[in-house]
């Protein structure tokens, strides 16, 4: 935000950027749900735990940088081991 504002953009685009920034993840999320066919809710939440958990607060700036394909493969990953965690627990 605060680079954008710096180089003279408009407060109102730097808004609409940060928030596109904001929402990436979301559309990964949703295209992983139909892809597995799993819970997009389920997969926020476990996507959310993992960060929190594990202190991944540059998980999304390093998925930026990821293929959509890789992103997706890394997702699938997570939400199998997140998934397979809750069986354990229970």
């Amino acid at each position: 935000r605060a680079t954008l504002a710096g180089s003279g953009a408009p407060p109102a685009l730097v808004d609409r950027i940060v928030r596109l920034y904001e929402l990436d993840g979301v559309f990964g999320l949703v295209a992983l749900a139909q892809r597995t066919g799993g819970d997009v809710v389920g997969l926020a939440e476990a996507y959310t735990r993992l960060g929190a958990t594990l202190g991944l607060d540059w998980a999304q700036s390093a998925s930026a940088r990821f293929t959509p394909a890789a992103t997706a493969a890394a997702m699938t990953a997570i939400y199998r081991d997140a998934l397979g965690s809750r069986e354990d627990a229970a």
